[in-house]
């Protein structure tokens, strides 16, 4: 899977895209840990794919992403915020939930 085209897709929203990036794939226990690297204005940064899925405040790819056994507790970088203190950042109450019921760490 390209990374890179993980993060456009979520970033874009296009929900047939991430599913086929990750539908039938198991991510758990990956290395990488979902991590998406890129760079911006000539500065490393990194964002998850479960971090960017919040960001996106859809439902749908946020399931698919934790469905898909994606690191829930991996952070971003230069922030090092994880997908569930982006969530309630947000208030996203229902984001959370299901990050929780995922298997994310309550800090």
């Amino acid at each position: 899977m390209d990374p890179k085209k993980l993060a456009t897709a979520i970033v874009n929203k296009n929900v047939p895209k991430i599913r086929s990036l990750v539908e039938g794939k198991n991510f758990e226990g990956k290395d990488d840990g979902g991590v998406l690297h890129y760079d911006h204005e000539a500065s490393k940064y990194y964002d998850t794919a479960a971090s960017l899925a919040v960001e996106s405040g859809n439902i749908e790819i946020l399931k698919l992403i934790v469905n898909a056994g994606f690191d829930l507790d991996a952070t971003t970088y230069p922030l090092e915020e994880t997908p569930l203190t982006i969530a309630r950042k947000a208030k996203r109450n229902d984001m959370v939930q299901i990050l929780l019921e995922g298997g994310a760490t309550d800090n």
